[in-house]
Formats: structure tokens, sequence, C-alpha cells
């Protein structure tokens, strides 16, 4: 009986308690709204740092490529001739 009677009571704590967390969330909710539908205050800035990491990225693949066609030349020079003889590690 005791525990029941505790439990009830135990109900309007609970009530108040969850009536307070249920209006802070009321709150935050609002100042989230408020909060989205402002404009992103640093749009310009982002949209010059954008334009400049593509141009970058652009000089960068340009590069890459050079040194991919430089890589293939380099080892189509290096290809032993066909009558020579070679014998790696080995000494006569």
């Amino acid at each position: 009986m005791v525990k029941l009677e505790n439990l009830l009571n135990g109900f309007a704590e609970t009530e108040d308690l969850l009536q307070i967390r249920m209006e802070e969330f009321k709150r935050n909710k609002e100042q989230a709204e408020a909060d989205y539908d402002k404009p992103f205050a640093h749009e310009q800035e982002l949209k010059e740092k954008l334009k400049r990491q593509y141009e970058l990225n652009a000089q960068l693949d340009l590069e890459n490529g050079r040194v991919i066609d430089a890589d293939v030349a380099e080892k189509e020079s290096r290809v032993a001739e066909p009558d020579a003889d070679y014998h790696a590690g080995r000494t006569r």
C-alpha cells in the first residue's frame, strides 16, 4: 500500500518536471526555426573559396596528367633491348 501511495505522489512531481521540459523543448524548437530562416552569414566567402578550390583542383588534375604521362614515357625509354644479355644480380 505504501508503494502505491509513493507511486501516486511521484506522479505529481514527474508531471511538473515533464511540463518544464516540454516548455524548454518548445523554446528550443522556436529558436531553431528562427535560426533556420536566417540567411547564411558567410555565403559570399564560401562561394569565393569554392571557386578557388575548383580552380586549384583543375590545375592539380592537369599537373597529375603530365606526371603520369612523364612516368609512362620514362618507363618506356628504359625497356631492355631484345638482343641484349641481361642477368639480374648475376656476375660472370
